[in-house]
C-alpha cells in the first residue's frame, strides 16, 4: 500500500465520518434521550463515528483489494473529490452518499463470478461488523454506560448496514452492479436483507 494510497483512505474516513456526524446527530439525540444536542455532544459522536467507519469503511475496501489481488489483480484505493464533497452535502439531509471513492482493479482476465466475489465482498464485510456490534452490545454497553457506549453501539450497527445497503444499490460504479451482473440471486438476498435491517 503505497503513501498516496493511505493518505486517500485517511481523507476518506474524515469525510465520511463527519458526513455520519452530521446526518446522524438527530437519530443519536433520539436514541440517547438528549433533549438537547450540544456541540460537545457533537464532537464526541464524530469520535465515536471516526472509530466506527474507521474499521467499517477501512475493512470493507481492504476486503476487496485483497480478494482481487488473490486473484491476481492489481488493487489500489482512490479517494473521488466529488464523491467526498456529496457525502457531505447529503449528509446534511439526513442520508450519506457513501462513495467517497473506491478500490480500483485492473486485471484484464478477471471473470464475471470473480468480479462478483470481489464485488460482494465488501459490504458482506460491514454486515458481519454490524453483527459484532449487535452481539458485542450487551458488553460494550457495560463498559461504556452512558451516551458514550449507545452511541457506539448505534453507530457501529447502523453505519455498516448503510455501508452495505448503499454499495449494493446496482447503479454505475457501485458493487451491486457487479454483483448482480454475477448473479441476481446473491444481489437481491444481500440487499433485501439490508433493508429489512436497515428500514424495517
Amino acid at each position: 500500500m503505497d503513501r498516496g494510497e493511505i493518505n486517500d483512505i485517511l481523507i476518506s474516513v474524515l469525510a465520511i465520518s463527519l458526513a455520519f456526524t452530521i446526518a446522524r446527530s438527530e437519530p443519536i439525540a433520539a436514541l440517547t434521550g438528549a433533549s438537547t444536542f450540544t456541540l460537545g455532544d457533537f464532537g464526541l459522536l464524530f469520535v465515536v463515528s471516526l472509530f466506527t467507519v474507521g474499521i467499517g469503511f477501512v475493512l470493507h475496501e481492504l476486503a476487496h483489494k485483497y480478494m482481487a489481488i488473490r486473484y491476481g489483480s492489481w488493487a489500489a484505493y482512490r479517494a473521488w473529490p466529488m464523491g467526498l464533497q456529496l457525502a457531505l452535502l447529503t449528509s446534511l439531509f439526513g442520508i450519506v452518499f457513501a462513495a467517497p471513492g473506491a478500490t480500483y482493479i485492473y486485471n484484464p482476465y478477471m471473470s464475471k463470478r470473480e468480479s462478483g466475489i470481489v464485488s460482494v465482498i465488501g459490504p458482506l464485510t460491514n454486515i458481519a461488523l454490524a453483527f459484532v456490534f449487535l452481539l458485542a452490545s450487551p458488553i460494550l454497553l457495560v463498559l461504556l454506560p452512558g451516551m458514550v457506549g449507545l452511541m457506539l453501539v448505534g453507530q457501529g450497527i447502523a453505519i455498516n448496514l448503510w455501508l452495505a445497503f448503499f454499495n449494493m444499490l446496482p447503479f454505475g460504479p457501485l458493487d451491486g452492479k457487479k454483483v448482480m451482473d454475477w448473479n441476481v440471486a446473491v444481489w437481491a438476498l444481500i440487499i433485501g436483507g439490508t433493508f429489512a435491517l436497515l428500514f424495517l
